[in-house]
């Protein structure tokens, strides 16, 4: 279900927290949560997996939570990627979470594959729609957004838990990115669509579709300034900005589609919501 403009929440159908492996049944059937990053706190490393021990101590440390939500009217197989930093301090780690659709049994999907169940640090088979969380950034807060530079697949939004974060006042901080007003699947120009079964599966970018210089800012467009989808014969962006208005959707489309997060009583990072659809 796409999102409105006059009412931008609704309820959710929790498929889990993105740091435990569970399984699960809610209304729309049986559902698997993936393993996420190694867990870092302090100059220790933690493998959280299914240990609700461990989830516990990171939670009384400051650690977030990162609850997935599916409110697509199908089943859906979420995937994490996460990328471990050195250990020392409080240094924490980068990841993107997406979700997989029409799954065989073999875990060959529409969109977003990844090879088995657990991704084990493989990424998700593009065009798919991404979210990005980068934990205690370069400026000690976090970094998040949701990400379309490698096409569509799902609307997708991630959002701080209210009572869990500190707000500065800026006004790209402790707010919701991403979130869709329109279907891309439905309004992408045919020729960047990617066709399933006989039905759209996802939707690639620009850049992927083409694989140019300028359509993916590099070499002599490698700069914001020479970078201008306004001057592209067709403005591809557009339409993915049309769409999911807060989703970053080029390389230089850092405006209002970056967000950013600093946690509450003394935590380094709130808790958040991602949710699909």
């Amino acid at each position: 279900m796409l999102l409105s403009k006059e009412d931008f929440a609704g309820q959710h159908d929790l498929i889990g927290n993105i740091f435990d492996i569970v399984t699960y049944t809610s209304s729309k059937g049986s559902r698997r949560i993936l393993k996420t990053f190694t867990f870092e706190i302090g100059t220790q490393e933690y493998d959280l997996g299914n240990n609700c021990t461990l989830l516990t101590f990171v939670e009384a440390t400051g650690g977030p939570i990162i609850n997935v939500f599916n409110k697509c009217p199908f089943d859906i197989w979420p995937g994490v990627q996460g990328k471990p930093l050195v250990a020392g301090g409080d240094r924490w780690k980068n990841g993107k979470i997406w979700a997989r659709r029409n799954c065989n049994s073999n875990m060959v999907c529409d969109s977003g594959s990844c090879g088995p169940l657990e991704c084990n640090g493989s990424a998700g088979e593009p065009p798919v729609s991404l979210v990005e969380v980068s934990l205690f950034h370069e400026d000690k807060h976090d970094l998040y957004y949701v990400s379309l530079l490698d096409g569509y697949n799902l609307p997708v939004f991630i959002e701080p838990v209210p009572g869990s974060y500190n707000k500065s006042g800026g006004e790209n901080d402790c707010v919701r990115a991403g979130g869709c007003f329109e279907d891309v699947l439905l309004t992408a120009l045919e020729e960047l669509k990617v066709y399933k079964n006989g039905n759209v599966a996802s939707v690639k970018s620009a850049c992927m579709k083409f694989n140019t210089d300028e359509y993916c800012c590099r070499k002599d467009f490698g700069t914001k300034e020479r970078c201008n989808p306004s001057n592209w014969t067709i403005n591809y962006t557009e339409i993915f900005k049309r769409g999911c208005p807060h989703a970053f959707t080029y390389s230089f489309d850092d405006n209002m589609s970056k967000f950013t997060c600093r946690g509450s009583s003394g935590r380094t990072s709130p808790d958040y919501t991602v949710q699909f659809c």
